[in-house]
């Protein structure tokens, strides 16, 4: 105790210094550092794991230190969240040991989570001891767990959450967050991670002597946290309106169309047209992350490929695609696309020819494989798009159902993220569909209307991230991840290292924390503790699971 009032009264004098050298911002700035300082001295641990538990891949961020993240930095690692069995190899294969297989004939997996909410724990609780053993994680009792669920999580789901996090493996505390919550944070603090000033350099003037009336984009409702966001996920769609960084729970709207669908409906394809791959889903879903993509204007590239047309100069490599199977194991255990084949041999190669290889052809696939998001009646299922659902989904029902005026500024501010929003032109495909529902904007300067912003927000490049350290050696353990999966994790890395994320993180630890091992204190100390029993701990985490952020 009497540490951590030495430890203030040096960050107050440190303040008042620094408030009177350099001014209120630097002020403001070390009161939010010291502010975190005891967050963490209270609650008795240094060590976060943020667990980004998606039903595809495990993405989690390890904080060695969170109080020293120059000298400690944080860890990403990034694996399958499944465990595979071959007849070949055996049973249990995880992690790294998926990339290494001598062929992927036969290969079946099987995954802890179903419709974003884990339903195995046993089959979790095996890939985590990889995770923790991986991150040389000794005893996870001085660890404090950060970890997404979906929204809407039932009761038995929030019981085997109890199990794994509190009797599995006995973390010290543990966090419940949303995805699409992180990827707003990420979205708002994108200037303070790539180390932009907002309103700065050449295009925030040009735009300001052009349009001196109009906003910017630092002004608009990314960085105050109100906007949509879409998580493209394995399981499902998400679509959930954000205001002031609060989720507006009764307006979100869930669509049944992820990866896992968009995979099966590709294997059921392939299987009726050219060849049975009905026992190699992980093939075919390697496939249709190399070969699948979104066209802008669907109608076009449809007559076109219906033409026949093969001259990929006149049709935009829309008429024809082809995926060369993996028919020398060793050499190509998942096969690869033509291009790869072209640029080892330097020549164009048949389906017959020299290579030796069946190739796969994709005429059409590619097309109406990706309009799934956009239109998902053509795999069966009566539901709406994605756009119809941020256009009119989340207004027609819930809160924003009364506040249309609203909604109609939240579409200004649209972030779009997960896994099958890698699929090339999806993001430009949605930013053009949104616009077109944009109402104009009438400028004061002129008389004409002036377009609205662009509706889709940037994402954040791990490239352009300078402000804080990331070790990343051992990103990828059996899989290559991109940024527009890992922006949950950019947001956790923002909301603990980010002085102006303060108050998200204080409400986030209001609503969603949960102590289920508190440490012991000293004489006339009282924890902060939400939880220390079996039934108590398992209320509370209900009680948090319905308060998610």
């Amino acid at each position: 105790m009497l540490s951590d009032m030495l430890v203030v009264r040096v960050f107050c004098f440190l303040g008042f210094v620094r408030y009177c050298v350099v001014g209120k911002f630097t002020c403001f700035a070390s009161l939010n550092v010291l502010f975190l300082l005891l967050v963490f001295r209270m609650t008795g641990v240094s060590s976060v794991l943020f667990v980004d538990n998606g039903g595809y891949t495990l993405k989690a961020l390890y904080f060695p230190d969170i109080l020293r993240t120059d000298e400690k930095p944080p860890r990403v690692v990034v694996l399958p969240n499944c465990v595979g069995a071959a007849s070949y190899v055996g049973r249990g294969i995880v992690g790294e040991q998926l990339s290494k297989l001598p062929h992927f004939h036969g290969f079946m997996v099987r995954r802890p989570v179903d419709r974003g909410f884990i339903v195995d724990a046993a089959l979790q609780g095996y890939v985590w001891e990889y995770l923790l053993q991986h991150l040389a994680i000794a005893d996870e009792r001085q660890v404090e767990l950060v970890i997404t669920v979906p929204f809407a999580a039932p009761k038995q789901i929030g019981e085997l959450l109890h199990y794994i996090v509190a009797q599995r493996f006995k973390f010290h505390a543990v966090t419940f967050v949303s995805s699409t919550f992180l990827s707003l944070v990420a979205s708002a603090s994108s200037d303070w991670l790539c180390c932009r000033c907002k309103g700065t350099g050449a295009a925030e003037g040009k735009r300001k002597r052009m349009h001196p009336d109009s906003k910017s984009v630092g002004d608009t409702g990314g960085l105050t946290g109100s906007g949509i966001v879409v998580d493209f996920g394995f399981s499902s769609t998400t679509v959930v309106p954000y205001i002031n960084f609060l989720p507006v729970r009764d307006s979100i709207v869930r669509i049944d169309v992820g990866g896992k669908l968009l995979c099966n409906r590709l294997k059921e394809l392939i299987s009726f047209t050219q060849v049975n791959m009905a026992e190699d889903g992980w093939l075919v879903n390697h496939i249709m992350e190399q070969s699948c993509y979104a066209v802008l204007d669907p109608l076009t590239s449809l007559r076109v490929a219906k033409c026949g047309k093969r001259d990929r100069h006149q049709c935009g490599g829309v008429a024809e695609m082809r995926y060369y199977l993996p028919t020398l194991p060793p050499l190509m255990p998942l096969g690869c696309r033509e291009g790869a084949i072209i640029q080892a041999s330097g020549q164009r190669c048949c389906a017959t020819g020299k290579a030796g290889a069946p190739a796969r052809h994709f005429p059409s696939r590619g097309i109406s494989h990706t309009r799934a998001p956009f239109s998902s009646g053509g795999c069966g299922h009566n539901q709406m798009g994605v756009v119809e659902a941020i256009v009119h989904g989340v207004s027609s029902r819930g809160s924003l159902q009364k506040v249309r005026a609203l909604h109609q500024a939240m579409l200004h501010c649209v972030i779009a993220f997960g896994g099958v929003s890698n699929f090339a032109n999806l993001r430009e495909r949605l930013s053009a569909d949104l616009q077109q529902h944009l109402p104009a904007e009438p400028s004061r300067g002129s008389a004409s209307p002036e377009a609205g912003l662009a509706p889709l927000r940037d994402l954040v490049h791990r490239k352009d991230i300078k402000s804080v350290p990331m070790d990343d050696s051992s990103g990828g353990i059996g899989y290559t991840p991109r940024d527009n999966e890992l922006q949950p994790l950019y947001g956790a890395l923002a909301l603990f290292t980010c002085p102006f994320r303060e108050p998200q993180l204080r409400l986030l630890r209001d609503q969603c924390r949960v102590e289920l091992h508190p440490t012991q204190t000293g004489k006339g100390v009282q924890c902060k503790t939400q939880a220390s029993g079996g039934s108590k701990s398992l209320n509370a985490i209900l009680l948090a699971l319905q308060r998610l952020l």
